[in-house]
């Protein structure tokens, strides 16, 4: 029905909005702009606009967190209730990527033994990359970039360059 909190509250009549209508001293200040005359100097309607506005804000924002940090415990109770009598692996699975995911893993690995082994890149290609960014970067950087020692980057490096002459 209102568009937003600002609406509401002008067409309910809050605070300001009631001393406003009342006519006193300080509310014909409000009215005039703060010097007794229409639209002078120091224009108080700015102010209290602004202040309700930062007001509104804080509030959007707080509801906004406590929405997020309840659909978010929420979300972890529906995935620990349903993830309740899986096996160790499984669970620790779910709560990292997901229930549905969990179960396309299952399904297609069950019955496995699966391991991952440290290294994330192939030989090839971290093979290739040292040899495009030898020039360009440090030995340090393509180790961390590929997860390699720094050792096991000059060897290659070395490698790379007995095998160019």
């Amino acid at each position: 029905m209102f568009r937003d909190k600002e609406d509401k509250a002008f067409r309910s009549g809050d605070k300001e909005d009631k001393a406003f209508r009342s006519g006193d001293k300080e509310d014909k200040a409000f009215k005039t702009g703060g010097k007794g005359k229409p639209g002078g100097e120091g224009n108080m309607s700015m102010k209290i606009s602004e202040k309700q506005e930062a007001d509104h804000f804080r509030t959007d924002s707080i509801e906004l967190e406590q929405e997020a940090m309840t659909s978010s415990v929420e979300a972890e109770q529906a995935v620990s209730a349903e993830t309740e009598y899986y096996c160790d692996i499984y669970r620790e699975l779910a709560e990292l990527i997901g229930v549905q995911n969990t179960r396309k893993i299952w399904k297609r690995f069950r019955g496995l033994s699966v391991q991952f082994p440290q290294r994330l890149y192939s030989r090839t290609y971290s093979k290739e990359f040292i040899r495009v960014n030898m020039d360009a970067m440090t030995i340090r950087e393509m180790a961390t970039q590929l997860s390699l020692t720094d050792r096991r980057v000059r060897q290659i490096v070395r490698e790379l360059r007995g095998s160019e002459d």
